[in-house]
């Protein structure tokens, strides 16, 4: 289970909205903020066994880390479960 928010005006703000989109009126509760960005991107990738491996870069790489990452972690069946979400600067 999984929540995020992005392109919003402050971490607080965004730590809040994704919590709340993960606990879906209650029914997943508690979730809690594992990763966050600013000014970049972020994607998930998930081993079998659950554990989760968060990419945090360029934008059109967060997918590939993420997954280089799970995939260094031993031989593990990983997919990505939160395809890349930018962050950027607003200008």
């Amino acid at each position: 289970i999984s929540g995020g928010a992005l392109d919003m005006d402050s971490l607080a703000a965004a730590k809040e909205l994704a919590i709340k989109t993960c606990e879906e009126g209650g029914k997943n509760k508690p979730c809690k903020v594992k990763a966050w960005v600013r000014n970049g991107c972020i994607a998930v990738a998930q081993r079998k066994d659950g554990k989760a491996f968060f990419g945090i870069t360029s934008p059109g790489l967060a997918e590939t880390e993420a997954l280089r990452k799970c995939q260094a972690s031993g031989r593990f069946q990983c997919i990505i479960t939160t395809p890349e979400g930018c962050s950027m600067p607003k200008f």
